[in-house]
């Protein structure tokens, strides 16, 4: 292993449902008490954010359901609920470890646009600056299926993206990732990866992989930190002492490693999500792909309602190429598609490329 833990500084971790829960979806006070001594442990000399789910979980045992609810109304409202409970719980039991923390609710907004991402970014490393622990969680409150980051795996790897984290722990029900089906005899742990291959894409419930439901975002939360020089480690987070034992450099779950990391902009422009399509022609792709501004006479549609600034995703002839940020709204560009520079001057008082090559990442 390349990567020395001992040194860390800055860190996220993210505990999911099952590691916070019983099996009837209730808070487990036991497993959270045993969570935070571990998390007061390691903090001293260390910055520590905390992604945590079981909202939902709170909001079942507060108002006694016998199920997780399956109508959205009914499980946004449960997990208003469960919140409440949650930070509650959060907080006296930080409080007895002599811990302030702070709650941070985010929508998939907070990350689509550039200005509100890096307002949360200074709240974050205000807080961390003043010893507090952020524990942060999608605000499920009001998103829904279109509008949600996607899942606290993703969510925990973005933010450590965002605060430009060393080390993303990530406390699971499994022990890391293997080469099939963990069941399996010949099962064995692969204890590092370096790159995200088609082979652990396969792994990963791309393919006929042994786990569609959970690994599959473990690995898409990996590819995000590896991609921003952030290495990741998957444990069990039932085992006793794992946080602890990842930090001491104990040879446990699996790491991945990371790779030269992007410029801010370019990590943001990755994980953000498009608003809308631009589909160019051949010529267009072409200049793009060598470094050059997107014009609008190489445009040849334009879906999706979106405003100046915001992000689309650039459509060539035969596939999608890349990203980018559009320096006039949908509207406007359905004015100038296809149009020079000359002529859309004249149109609207003056003429900006479509996206500048700076503003620009291919795929």
């Amino acid at each position: 292993m390349i990567v020395d833990f001992r040194k860390v500084k800055t860190l996220v971790i993210k505990v999911g449902t099952h590691s916070l829960t019983k099996r009837d979806g209730k808070l487990d006070q036991q497993k959270i008490t045993l969570l935070v001594e571990q998390i007061a442990k390691i903090k001293q000399g260390r910055s520590v954010v905390l992604v945590s789910s079981g909202a939902v979980g709170a909001g079942i045992g507060e108002l006694a359901l016998r199920e997780r609810p399956r109508a959205l109304s009914l499980l946004q409202a449960t997990a208003a609920v469960g919140q409440s409970v949650l930070m509650s719980v959060y907080r006296d039991l930080f409080k007895a470890q002599g811990i302030i923390v702070a709650q941070i609710l985010l929508a998939e907004e907070d990350f689509s646009n550039r200005r509100r991402y890096l307002n949360f970014r200074n709240t974050i490393h205000r807080l961390l600056r003043e010893g507090v622990i952020p524990i942060i969680n999608e605000n499920d409150v009001i998103a829904t299926h279109e509008l949600k980051v996607g899942d606290n795996d993703t969510l925990s790897a973005m933010i450590a993206a965002n605060i430009k984290a060393e080390l993303l722990i990530m406390l699971s029900d499994i022990d890391g990732l293997y080469d099939r089906d963990p069941n399996h005899r010949s099962a064995r742990l692969i204890e590092e990866v370096h790159e995200i291959t088609p082979e652990i894409e396969k792994l990963s419930g791309k393919g006929k992989g042994y786990s569609v439901g959970g690994i599959h975002t473990k690995v898409e939360a990996a590819r995000i930190c590896m991609k921003a020089g952030i290495t990741m480690s998957l444990v069990d987070g039932s085992k006793k002492g794992v946080i602890h034992q990842v930090l001491e450099n104990t040879r446990i779950g699996t790491v991945f490693l990371p790779q030269e990391p992007a410029n801010s902009k370019e990590q943001w422009l990755r994980i953000a999500r498009p608003k809308g399509i631009i589909t160019i022609d051949q010529g267009a792709e072409k200049a793009v792909l060598s470094g050059k501004s997107l014009l609008a006479r190489g445009i040849h549609d334009v879906r999706g309602i979106f405003d100046r600034g915001d992000l689309v995703i650039i459509q060539g002839p035969k596939k999608e190429i890349g990203k980018g940020l559009s320096e006039y709204s949908s509207d406007m560009l359905g004015r100038i598609k296809g149009r020079t520079s000359e002529t859309i001057e004249k149109l609207l008082g003056f003429a900006s490329p479509a996206i500048k090559h700076d503003n620009f990442i291919t795929y």
